[in-house]
Formats: structure tokens, C-alpha cells, sequence
């Protein structure tokens, strides 16, 4: 999951370059959710670039989950077990 707030496109490109590098992450990345990015200064970069990251690690990518800065938030539950009954 990734989300940031008025970080230019160019250093959200150099940080994920980084991550990528990273090959225990790569191998174990099923799926990229992405949150709100607001106020960024390319969104058709922005897009290109998480297009480029889906397709590269053969995963799923999903955009705009409300969970970051904005009005709107959703929880995301990480590490919670839940019993069925």
C-alpha cells in the first residue's frame, strides 16, 4: 500500500526505483493498492508509472483507495485474523 501528499512525481519515481531494487520485495509483492496521491504535478506521469510498476512485478495494481490524507478514509485491517461463525 502507497500514499503520499505534495511530493513531486520525480522522487515518488527515485523512491519506487529503490524498492524495486529491493529483490525479496519483488518477489513477494501479490498486489500494489494505491492510496490518494494528492497534489502532485504530473498525473499522466503519475499513472504511466504505476502502470510501468504493475506490469514489471506482474501484479495487480489498484488506484485511488481512499486511506491517506484526504477527507474520505477507509481502515484497512492488516494482520487481523477474522473468524467466520
Amino acid at each position: 500500500f502507497l500514499e503520499d501528499l505534495n511530493e513531486p512525481v520525480y522522487k515518488i519515481d527515485k523512491m519506487l526505483t529503490q524498492l524495486m531494487n529491493v529483490d525479496k520485495l519483488r518477489k513477494n509483492t501479490k498486489a500494489v493498492y494505491l492510496g490518494d496521491f494528492l497534489d502532485i504535478d504530473d498525473e499522466i506521469r503519475f499513472n504511466e508509472l504505476f502502470d510501468e510498476i504493475s506490469k514489471n512485478l506482474n501484479v495487480p495494481a489498484i488506484k485511488g483507495f481512499p486511506a491517506s490524507h484526504g477527507a474520505k478514509k477507509l481502515t484497512i485491517p492488516y494482520g487481523l485474523s477474522i473468524k467466520n461463525e
